[in-house]
């Protein structure tokens, strides 16, 4: 039985299949509007926490005394934050860069519960990228 007591501050099917694959699915599904521009110096950690928070907290506006489950998940290369890629061209550019590097990829979760308590999380995990070939990249992009 899933359990369905709370709205996903998201529009994406991928965190809409991975809450299903531990049997829990929302009520609703409401993407929160927010500019999604990192501040001036903002470390990625520090961002992708801000962007889960401010998720919750845009779609609880609509929503109060639900559950508001958000987050956010980025790629980080050292200090600098990837976002998501506009088109082919950048992905393909963010790939290039990541070749042969390591890059961190880092998830905030925030849940508001019915009183309006937050709770936010943060998980990151290192992963390496084997050197590509330009070849590999385009093959990789496809």
């Amino acid at each position: 039985m899933a359990v369905k007591d709370f709205i996903l501050a998201s529009s994406s099917p991928q965190r809409k299949a991975l809450l299903a694959a531990i049997y829990f699915e929302p009520k609703k599904c409401e993407p929160a509007d927010i500019d999604e521009t990192p501040h001036k110096d903002e470390k990625p950690t520090a961002y992708v926490k801000r962007m889960a928070q401010e998720k919750a907290l845009a779609v609880v506006k609509n929503n109060p005394g639900e559950v508001i489950l958000a987050s956010d998940t980025i790629i980080a290369v050292g200090l600098k934050i990837f976002q998501k890629a506009k088109d082919a061209k950048d992905q393909e550019d963010k790939v290039r860069q990541m070749s042969g590097r390591a890059h961190r990829v880092i998830t905030a979760v925030c849940l508001i519960n019915k009183e309006g308590k937050e709770s936010i999380r943060v998980n990151s995990n290192k992963v390496f990228v084997k050197k590509m070939s330009e070849e590999e990249i385009k093959e990789y992009i496809d």
